[in-house]
């Protein structure tokens, strides 16, 4: 008499259960992976925000001052001038040539100004500095630029993220360096 023997392979049950186990799974992370991205994304703003924040602090102790107010607006996608308007806004795809952080990258402080990971009308990066009698806080910088700001919108909230000299013009009793 002789055995019957189980054939070697799966029932159509067993691969369907597996189908779907794998299609749920792939649901998941075609779900979670744009917010992923949006993470990722603002993670390299920040860490471009910091990098340029040392690049400005290391001019610092070099030149006394942070690099000379060159221009009123000044954004990773070549806004030019007091202000932008409508027509020119946004009119290029990296940083403006009279960018005041040019000079980061005469100095090899920077390897290369970065730019925002998308770098549109929403998405990209500004600098702001005080020059001379321009400031933020009420002594003002009367010698030379003495303090900035930088500033990014993150993705995954929506809001503006910060980075902020540090020095800025109260720590100068006498109104300057």
């Amino acid at each position: 008499m002789k055995k019957h023997q189980r054939a070697k392979g799966f029932t159509l049950i067993e691969l369907l259960i597996v189908i779907a186990i794998m299609g749920m799974m792939a649901s998941v992370l075609l779900v979670s992976y744009p917010s992923a991205m949006k993470s990722v994304r603002d993670g390299q703003r920040k860490r471009d925000l910091a990098s340029i924040r040392a690049a400005l602090e290391q001019y610092w102790d070099v030149y006394g001052r942070y690099p000379v107010e060159q221009m009123c607006t000044d954004s990773s996608i070549g806004c030019t001038g007091c202000g932008c308007v409508v027509d020119n806004f946004p009119n290029g795809s990296t940083w403006d040539g009279n960018s005041d952080l040019w000079d980061l990258v005469a100095e090899e402080y920077l390897p290369e100004i970065p730019l925002d990971p998308i770098n549109n009308a929403t998405y990209y990066y500004l600098y702001e500095s005080s020059g001379v009698n321009q400031g933020f806080g009420p002594n003002k910088c009367k010698v030379s630029t003495c303090e900035w700001y930088l500033r990014a919108r993150l993705e995954t909230t929506g809001n503006y993220y910060y980075v902020y000299s540090v020095r800025d013009a109260d720590d100068f009793p006498s109104g300057g360096p």
